[in-house]
């Protein structure tokens, strides 16, 4: 089964600490991606 985790926050709350954390301590593999930054919120275009 596989699991997914979308982890959303303000800058500097920590959450790429967490997740690494908890991804090392896991039995088995993770893959995926994190992002260093985001701060610019685009409108979606309809």
């Amino acid at each position: 089964m596989t699991e997914k985790v979308l982890l959303t926050g303000r800058p500097g709350c920590g959450k790429t600490t967490l997740i690494k954390r908890v991804v090392s301590n896991l039995a088995r593999r993770a893959g995926g991606f994190y992002t260093e930054e985001i701060r610019q919120r685009v409108a979606p275009d309809y």
